[in-house]
């Protein structure tokens, strides 16, 4: 067993829902051992042929500058390659660890209600008075067959004295930053503000600006909507802006309150068929809205049967990007024609195979003279 397979059993052992489960059982049948292994053998390939270049290319008769355009070309392929892969909306780590919801908006608009009831359990502490909230309070369930982690976050005001109240409100933020999808609460009497933003000051209930908190890192969270609303949810994630949903709570206290999907025009620039009516008290529109919920989950995250993900853990991500880096650098040196810095060119190379190899858990630098040996007639 390579390491990938070592941790996917691990992920299996700790597995909590199908869709955990259906990943790590893919894991550890070798899917992502597979993939890695064979773009870090077209690797040393390269690699070989290129040193073989810069040791042998004045003695031997077919080590040639076509074996190095060669090398070029197909490092760039894989580097594409891998970056598909790395734009996945962050699918793998979001079934092991579980996809992020954050429920967002104002004070006493039933947030902490609203966790409570999905947990079926007393997550959060819910009163009357504003800015209850101060912390993050999570609780883990599933949705669609998914694992989600859903947490309560501090109210969003601009018109808060109270230090520790602030500081909940930047938590709130960061908290919005990190998800995969944003649920935004607000009562059903009260009027939704033209955008919902997590990026700098929380608005008050009554001001018709953006409804806010302190996170450059999600400055752009509402970047990648297309007109009709799709464009968040093609991308959304960690890798894109999370997606944004609405809840308008509160419908049994409002006059004409229906539960089910709001069918008006868009509000806070979340589109009509991401807005939802609901009563958290009475349970009215809870459950169409959590069937679509999890439809909305499952659709983004989940994988088909048999499906791999290639990037299950921050780690993996992170060996990736150093192996695209290096590749990228290793193409911008071998391209410099007769002054290119092979031996530079070679390290950089060297460098991108053993990120993938820290994946797997295998480094041998005794597969480039093997390769050397084998393709070129050297020694013979």
């Amino acid at each position: 067993m390579d390491l990938t397979e070592v941790e996917a059993l691990g992920d299996l052992i700790n597995a909590q829902t199908d869709a955990q489960r259906r990943q790590a059982l893919a894991a550890m049948g070798g899917g992502q051992r597979r993939s890695l292994e064979a773009w870090r053998g077209r690797m040393v390939r390269a690699l070989a042929h290129t040193e073989a270049l810069i040791d042998f290319g004045e003695d031997a008769d077919d080590v040639t500058e076509a074996a190095l355009s060669s090398a070029v070309g197909e490092m760039r392929e894989i580097r594409r390659e891998i970056e598909a892969e790395l734009e996945d909306g962050g699918r793998g780590e979001a079934v092991r660890d579980g996809v992020r919801v954050a429920i967002l908006g104002l004070p006493n608009a039933g947030k902490s209600s609203l966790l409570n009831l999905l947990a079926r359990r007393d997550a959060a502490i819910v009163s009357p008075i504003e800015g209850t909230t101060r912390d993050v309070v999570t609780a883990s369930l599933q949705l669609g067959g998914m694992p989600v982690v859903l947490s309560d976050t501090a109210g969003l005001r601009s018109d808060s004295e109270d230090p520790i109240e602030r500081l909940g409100m930047v938590r709130s933020a960061d908290e919005a930053a990190k998800a995969h999808v944003q649920l935004w609460v607000f009562d059903a009497s009260t009027p939704v503000p033209p955008v919902l933003d997590a990026s700098s000051a929380a608005a008050s209930p009554t001001t018709a600006t953006a409804v806010t908190a302190t996170s450059p890192a999600a400055a752009d969270s509402a970047a990648g909507e297309d007109a009709d609303g799709v464009g968040a949810e093609a991308t959304g994630g960690i890798a894109g802006a999370p997606l944004q949903l609405l809840l308008r709570n509160k419908v049994d206290l409002s006059r004409g309150g229906e539960g089910g999907a709001e069918g008006g025009d868009t509000a806070g620039g979340v589109p009509s068929e991401r807005q939802w009516r609901i009563s958290c008290t009475t349970g009215e529109g809870v459950a169409p809205f959590l069937d679509q919920l999890g439809g909305i989950v499952r659709r983004l995250y989940g994988s088909d049967e048999g499906e791999t993900p290639l990037v299950t853990r921050a780690r993996h991500r992170q060996h990736l990007e150093g192996c695209v880096a290096a590749l990228a650098q290793f193409e911008e040196l071998a391209s410099l024609g007769e002054a290119a810095p092979l031996d530079l060119a070679c390290e950089e190379l060297r460098t991108a195979s053993l990120e993938l190899g820290r994946i797997t858990g295998r480094v041998d630098v005794e597969e480039v003279l093997d390769v050397i040996f084998r393709d070129f007639c050297i020694g013979k």
